[in-house]
């Protein structure tokens, strides 16, 4: 069953975190002036030190591959320096001050990376790798959603990189060739993010690209975890079903909506998707935002498509994999309502009632642009979470009424 292969996964995450430490100090997405700075990994373990327990940083040769000791002998204090809500006790290392050498920098566009790790042992001999954070570690670390905050189960399923090492890029470097601009200064965002249409096809691929390796089964499955009624729209936290049934799909479900309402729970869940891109520090995501699509313009060639099931079209809660089939409309013409543009949407009374005006405008992009995107599969496609990014704009909004 789906929904009780993700309970494992979780599983599985708390006994990696049990089993390893963290990195902080040193994230994956780290900015440094130049290839002379200095960076300071520091970070906790999970166990009490012994004799034998101690810390290595590693470099990855760019050339051979193979992973270097820069650092080594890294002490863990005694003391502990933070205990968790479900008792994990933390003990902290701190590596000091490391120049990373030249010959670990590889050149790209503008500047530099370095690849970086860093390893525990409790025995001399057996190295395990730690996590390591993002640039947003403490937000997520102290957030508290449905009581899970501060507990090793919810820290390490949510606030650590995907990639298992921290990628340190110097200020000026940016990914991709050299041709593909970077947005310029005086471009305007709308809520800290950047419209697909204001992106480049080179830098809409790199966006697509990105967004699409946090794409599977699991991921899309969480899209049944939000109660899409209006009523209970601003909940972050979890809710019973909602009256289409939406949390009940999948086998083995409760039919607790476990990311919350409609506004609530697609922010949740369009910041998942923030936090796997915010390591690339990517100029057009600036500190992870993805971009959004209106609704009223061309959908990019980069995001009509739907990243295919490995086992074939088809409901997701009604089989192991989900719809995939291509979308028939590029240019839908969802039009957003004159109610909730800017400034017109402070004169609702509720996030309820925003939610309500805006339900027909989120109903119609998916359904006008149909095949898979008119599906609760559809976040199957990059494009459902720039359509509910620029959704969420509308809460946004609200809250940023006098």
């Amino acid at each position: 069953m789906k929904y009780l292969f993700r309970i494992k996964l979780a599983v599985l995450s708390i006994v990696l975190a049990l089993l390893s430490g963290c990195s902080v100090g040193v994230y994956d997405g780290l900015r440094v002036s130049n290839t002379a700075s200095t960076i300071n990994p520091w970070g906790y373990v999970t166990s009490a030190p012994t004799s034998a327990s101690k810390m290595r940083v590693q470099a990855r040769h760019p050339t051979t591959g193979s992973w270097v000791t820069i650092k080594n002998n890294v002490g863990i204090s005694a003391s502990v320096a933070w205990t968790t809500a479900d008792g994990t006790k933390l003990y902290n290392w701190n590596a000091g001050n490391i120049v990373i050498p030249g010959v670990y920098w590889t050149a790209g566009t503008g500047g530099y990376f370095a690849r970086i790790r860093t390893q525990w042992t409790t025995n001399g001999s057996s190295w395990i790798n730690t996590l390591v954070s993002r640039k947003d570690a403490f937000e997520c670390f102290t957030e508290n959603f449905n009581g899970e905050g501060n507990t090793t189960s919810y820290m390490s399923s949510n606030c650590f990189s995907h990639r298992g090492e921290a990628y340190v890029y110097t200020s000026n470097y940016r990914e991709g060739p050299a041709s593909c601009p970077a947005p310029a200064a005086a471009l305007a965002k709308t809520n800290g993010h950047y419209m697909v249409n204001q992106i480049p096809s080179c830098a809409r691929t790199i966006v697509s690209n990105h967004m699409r390796e946090k794409i599977d089964e699991n991921n899309i499955l969480l899209h049944y975890e939000i109660n899409h009624n209006t009523s209970t729209a601003a909940s972050k936290n979890a809710l019973p079903n909602d009256a289409s049934g939406t949390c009940s799909r999948q086998p083995g479900s409760d039919g607790t909506c476990e990311l919350g309402g409609f506004f609530g729970g697609h922010e949740r869940y369009i910041r998942r998707m923030e936090r796997h891109v915010m390591v690339y520090d990517y100029p057009w995501m600036p500190e992870g935002k993805i971009p959004a699509w209106n609704g009223s313009t061309w959908i990019p060639t980069q995001f009509q498509n739907a990243e295919v099931s490995p086992n074939g079209s088809c409901n997701s809660w009604t089989c192991d994999g989900w719809r995939s089939d291509p979308i028939t409309d590029s240019t839908p013409n969802a039009l957003k309502p004159n109610s909730v543009l800017p400034g017109n949407v402070c004169a609702f009374a509720s996030t309820a009632a925003v939610a309500s005006a805006s339900n027909s405008w989120h109903s119609s992009g998916h359904v006008n642009t149909g095949g898979h995107f008119g599906t609760f599969d559809s976040p199957a496609n990059p494009l459902f979470f720039l359509w509910h990014n620029a959704i969420n704009d509308v809460w946004v909004d609200y809250r940023n009424c006098p």
